[in-house]
């Protein structure tokens, strides 16, 4: 069957992303280009075992028993080309929930934890909120290609307070995929210096044009200190059931993070999130899943013609994720005044840069899960208002 993208109606539904759309964009009946999260609806074969599930009315605690184990394996194998042990996998309440566990499993006052800027702000917030620090090891932007800061990253990995990394592989908001070279390399300083290395694949799946996503747990050198996160979060656009699974090949690390998850008062797995992983790690979710990736990049196709062709801004390659990062280098604006003009002018709600790091005033990300006419419709908005501006030099990017 030929993929359709349906549209989601998120009316009343309690939506956060509905609710964070600002006023006038929701007036004019625009989607938000925010966030990341589809606008058309899931697999239907997680739509219809959640609605049979639900029509069942028995909403029992759950836990990973009944072939649950043996799923998330045939999916790594299948979907990733990862071979795991069923036993390597630790269901949790969600993606943060398991940085959060790591941040208080590996830190105590005086430590810190590594991110790579430009990178997903909740990583810092979680170590945050609990009064600890994070370090940066930016990454260097050649060209329109982002790469690790492999000497940066060895400094502050040498450093025994630094005692946790979180790599998000593929990169958000960048679009990167990391190379099995530049996680070898990255495992091979985790065994040198000890470092926890937690790998956030919750956008394994979504890559193109060749690209694959390297299991970073599946790497030899740092394994013993690996911890991968995945869910249906992303390729399935199922944030909101907030669980998702650790995979953590080597038993002691395994057992130490089990121990952390369950004092943070983890206590079985969400029914309805079960049955979705049940329905959508299958032939027919995977068929799904891959038949999204054609659509996803096309409207990556509809922002780069859009907004190169016009001369607005750099569109970076998107790698993996479905998120698109861009740098508006033709926008004639100072660098604090772009998100306000995409609002109030051209009613396009995007994520501004400075959400990823230090320095980014004049970039943006991108949702490509949108309808492509939606997509579309912003593209030509945000072309039509900036033709309006009057004509002045951009002030240079950083």
């Amino acid at each position: 069957m030929a993929f359709v993208a349906e549209p989601v109606d998120r009316t009343g539904t309690g939506s956060l992303q509905d609710a964070l759309t600002p006023q006038p964009i929701r007036d004019a009946g625009y989607a938000s280009l925010g966030g990341a999260e589809f606008d058309f609806k899931t697999a239907p074969c997680i739509r219809q075992a959640l609605a049979a599930y639900a029509e069942g009315g028995c909403y029992d605690f759950n836990w990973p028993i009944d072939g649950y184990r043996e799923r998330v394996a045939w999916w790594m194998a299948n979907a990733r080309d990862w071979a795991i042990d069923g036993q390597w996998v630790v269901p949790t309440m969600g993606t943060i929930f398991s940085v959060a566990t790591c941040i208080r499993m590996c830190l105590g006052p005086d430590d810190a934890m590594i991110t790579q800027p430009p990178v997903y702000y909740r990583y810092e917030q979680a170590a945050t909120r609990m009064g600890l620090r994070t370090v940066h090891n930016p990454l260097l932007l050649d060209g329109d290609r982002y790469t690790m800061d492999l000497d940066g990253l060895e400094h502050l990995m040498a450093n025994p307070r630094n005692k946790l990394l979180v790599v998000c592989n593929p990169t958000n908001p960048v679009g990167r995929v990391w190379t099995r070279e530049e996680l070898m390399a990255v495992s091979e300083l985790s065994a040198r210096y000890g470092t926890i290395v937690v790998s956030d694949e919750i956008f394994a799946e979504d890559v193109f044009d060749g690209h694959r996503t390297t299991p970073y747990a599946s790497l030899e050198p740092g394994c013993a200190n690996a911890i991968t996160l995945t869910s249906l979060g992303k390729c399935f656009s199922c944030t909101g059931l907030n669980f998702a699974n650790a995979i953590v090949p080597d038993a002691a690390l395994r057992d130490r993070f089990e121990k952390r998850r369950t004092a943070d008062h983890f206590g079985s797995i969400d029914p309805f999130g079960r049955t979705a992983l049940m329905a959508a790690y299958t032939p027919e979710g995977l068929a799904w899943q891959r038949d999204t990736l054609p659509y996803l990049a096309q409207n990556r196709r509809i922002v780069a013609e859009a907004l190169e062709g016009a001369h607005l801004a750099r569109v970076f390659p998107t790698e993996g994720t479905f998120v698109c990062w861009v740098r508006w280098d033709g926008l004639p604006l100072p660098g604090d005044k772009i998100n306000a003009f995409l609002e109030q002018r051209a009613l396009v709600e995007v994520e501004p840069g400075p959400e990823y790091g230090e320095g980014l005033q004049r970039f943006s990300r991108i949702n490509l899960g949108a309808i492509h006419a939606q997509t579309q419709a912003a593209m030509g908005r945000i072309v039509s208002a900036a033709a309006a501006l009057p004509a002045s030099k951009p002030a240079p990017h950083r």
